[in-house]
């Protein structure tokens, strides 16, 4: 699980005690999990770290959810789109896939959601959505060549 604190907001002066704090998160899902289990948990915990505050009991955080939310999602290592893939992998490129698990939300959910096998592979590359974002341009024939050849394989037109 991936917890990503984005934003923090408190006060608006240097010498003033601030009255209030927002922090701003954005929290990935295990797959097996909806979006209420997650808020049921997300909000037992942050109860639990405020037991014991006398402070914090007498004025209770208050959890909003806005923006983006989506279940969780997954395929199956063992998926024949997935053996497809490899085996495209190592006939285009005799490079084999380095299979992880990610806690981030693309739009695999969308096909996965409805039944159709999906995944998130491309070129390499590192640092997502941040400022210093990079893309391994070397790495492009490779997978332009492993595109292919799932391509030829999954569509059976060869």
């Amino acid at each position: 699980i991936n917890l990503n604190i984005g934003v923090m907001r408190s006060g608006d002066w240097p010498s003033t005690v601030p009255g209030e704090c927002e922090i701003r998160c954005r929290v990935s899902f295990f797959p097996d999990m909806s979006r209420d289990e997650m808020h049921r948990t997300i909000e037992t915990t942050v109860m639990a770290a405020c037991a014991g505050d006398p402070w914090l009991e007498a004025h209770p955080p208050v959890i909003t959810y806005n923006g983006f939310d989506t279940n969780g999602c997954a395929i199956d290592a063992e998926d024949p789109f997935i053996r497809a893939l490899e085996n495209a992998s190592l006939d285009g490129t005799d490079f084999p896939l380095d299979p992880q698990v990610g806690t981030a939300v693309n739009d695999m959910r969308y096909y996965i959601f409805r039944g159709v096998p999906s995944t998130c592979y491309g070129a390499d590359g590192g640092n997502a959505h941040a400022v210093d974002e990079w893309l391994d341009l070397p790495s492009m024939p490779r997978l332009a060549r492993t595109m292919a050849a799932l391509l030829v394989d999954w569509c059976e037109v060869a």
